[in-house]
């Protein structure tokens, strides 16, 4: 099990804070080991070690970090797709699963050989993080893949790609979709513009402007992944039974510390 916050206050010693949490309940080091047929990925383009990083550190989880060659360029979170793509595709990648987490708000809660199991249940190649609630306006400029998305499901929990499992030589067509919709030339903004105009804050009309054929050029690796979603299910599926991971929700996350400890 994982938790993803989608935000962390590391300045906190509460739920603001989980894996220093985490440590005042009794978390030990090194409790964990990496499962042999699983590499963990993270792409970004610090300088430093993040937060993902530094709590699998603490519990002694080995890891691959994915970064463009020039960490100065601006950073998108579509670089994930292209860096993810290209790792697969050169061979690097030689265990059976990949798992692949946001850089900044993940803590697992469980030995990651539970990610395995949970994975194997859904009968996918590629098994998302499920969310709910502002997300559904982020389908405001595709409300098609929404429906769709919806008869799969029949909930209204959808793909968030800050967690995501996959088997390693079943997903490379996924991602090479994927990619056919990163282009950084198209448009140079600012992020927060970006999620401004896709809950609405911003004008629609500047959709067509900044984004003619939408959704290539945007800035957001989930947005493209919601978009492919339909055209691969049930090959991509989202975790909608909630045993991989847990997304930002203090009462549905509160229970699950008393199993943080669990090798």
């Amino acid at each position: 099990m994982l938790l993803h916050l989608g935000y962390v206050d590391e300045e906190k010693k509460d739920w603001g804070n989980p894996h220093q949490l985490m440590i005042r309940m009794g978390m030990v080091q090194n409790i964990y080991d990496t499962p042999s047929n699983m590499t963990i990925v993270l792409c970004h383009n610090y300088t430093e070690k993040p937060y993902t990083e530094r709590h699998m550190d603490y519990i002694g989880l080995n890891y691959v970090v994915l970064q463009p060659e020039d960490l100065s360029a601006k950073w998108r979170n579509t670089n994930k797709l292209t860096l993810i793509r290209d790792y697969i595709k050169s061979g690097k990648c030689s265990t059976e699963y990949i798992l692949v987490l946001d850089s900044d708000d993940v803590v697992f809660l469980r030995h990651p050989n539970h990610l395995i199991e949970s994975f194997k249940t859904y009968d996918c190649d590629m098994l998302f993080n499920a969310v709910s609630g502002i997300t559904k306006t982020h389908y405001r400029f595709m409300p098609e893949k929404k429906e769709e998305t919806m008869k799969f499901t029949n909930t209204e929990w959808f793909l968030n790609a800050g967690i995501w499992i996959a088997k390693t030589n079943s997903i490379l067509d996924i991602l090479e979709s994927a990619c056919n919709f990163v282009d950084d030339s198209i448009w140079d903004g600012k992020w927060s513009d970006y999620t401004k105009l896709r809950i609405g804050q911003i004008e629609p009309s500047f959709k067509d402007e900044w984004f003619p054929d939408y959704p290539k050029g945007i800035p957001s690796d989930q947005d493209i992944l919601r978009w492919i979603y339909p055209n691969f299910y049930p090959r991509m599926q989202s975790d909608i039974d909630f045993t991989f991971a847990i997304r930002d929700s203090k009462k549905r996350y509160e229970c699950f510390f008393n199993i943080l400890l669990d090798t």
